[in-house]
């Protein structure tokens, strides 16, 4: 999931722990950039990408916490 790679299912993982993250454990965009080596714009455009797929997937964050 580091890096750059473009895949559909990187994409989506990469936003997912984006969105979790960010959101719910408040880490910054530039620090998880740092952590996943991607730019803080790809953190940020992680974070609406993983928004989606939870609703797609009607995944609900409390279940990451279990």
């Amino acid at each position: 999931m580091s890096g750059g790679g473009r895949r559909r299912e990187v994409v989506e993982a990469r936003g997912v722990v984006s969105y979790v993250a960010v959101r719910v454990g408040g880490l910054g965009p530039p620090r998880l950039g740092r952590l996943l080596r991607v730019s803080r714009q790809s953190i940020l455009r992680g974070v609406e990408i993983g928004e989606h797929v939870m609703i797609r997937n009607g995944w609900e964050l409390k279940s990451f916490w279990s």
